[in-house]
């Protein structure tokens, strides 16, 4: 395990004390961090609902939006969203103009414009979930469901759909090799000194890796075959976690867990992960 630990970190990347004294690269850092705390907030809500569905104690099967509407459902809930939405936003900020500027070192090889393209996708996708909690806490009209829909009913949908399943495939196949390889965030670096502990974080980031992983690639079948049919609709993201416990019903149980435990890894990266524009 303490070889499995020392891979999981790569070096830090010291920050320049240019970087140090630019005000606005050090709010974006604050701001990023807390993108990764919010994230982490949906998963936890996201899994821990599962699991209870799982475990028959109650709870659903939901997706993002479900979880925002979740906790608008609490004493705290609407300002518990507002707080989330700078995050979403400064963290889809962050990882474009870092893919842009390589800001993790990805370089100019063919692995090195496939990670920087894959974050700038990851940008996006992040802006959007920050527009859907906009839309909840403020009661603003969002016609994006309506917009994907009308692009996948087009000439080009089902190529579109056949050809981001493929992507999504392969993403999950290295998420799932990242957690078998003991490999987090090329830009973190765990300064934990207790060995216990630092395995521990370790043990459970790959789990969670992992079994998002899996949620992944479920989905990415969906899609094909949705493709397939010659559906337009894009299934909903809940229907993976379904489609693995009809392979196996202890799989609900661990893709909820999973679930929770990529939340704990979040955390881990909000806490020690290495945040660079470039």
């Amino acid at each position: 395990m303490l070889a499995d630990a020392r891979r999981m970190d790569a070096l830090p990347f010291p920050r320049s004390a240019d970087s140090l004294r630019q005000p606005a690269r050090h709010w974006l850092e604050v701001f990023t961090r807390w993108g990764f705390v919010a994230n982490a907030v949906v998963y936890f809500i996201v899994g821990t609902l599962a699991l209870r569905w799982a475990l028959g104690a109650g709870g659903e099967l939901t997706d993002p939006e479900g979880a925002f509407r979740t906790l608008g459902r609490t004493p705290f809930g609407r300002p518990g969203i507002i707080a989330l939405i700078p995050g979403f936003f400064s963290y889809a900020i962050w990882r474009v103009v870092a893919a842009v500027f390589d800001g993790d070192r990805d370089g100019r090889t063919w692995a090195g414009w496939f990670g920087r393209a894959f974050g700038i996708l990851k940008g996006v996708l992040y802006a959007a979930l920050g527009m859907t909690a906009v839309r909840l806490a403020f009661g603003t009209g969002g016609g994006g469901s309506n917009w994907t829909a009308g692009v996948l009913r087009g000439g080009s949908g089902r190529a579109i759909m056949f050809v981001v399943a493929g992507g999504l495939l392969a993403f999950a196949c290295f998420e799932i090799y990242r957690a078998l390889q003991a490999q987090l965030s090329r830009g973190l670096h765990l300064a934990i000194d207790d060995a216990r502990v630092r395995r521990w974080v370790i043990g459970i980031s790959r789990f969670g890796i992992g079994a998002r992983g899996l949620v992944i690639g479920a989905f990415a079948g969906l899609l094909f075959k949705a493709a397939a049919a010659g559906r337009s609709q894009i299934p909903a993201a809940q229907q993976a976690i379904r489609m693995l416990g009809g392979v196996h019903p202890v799989l609900y149980i661990i893709a909820a867990v999973g679930i929770i435990a990529y939340g704990i890894y979040l955390v881990v990266l909000a806490r020690y992960r290495r945040i660079e524009a470039g």
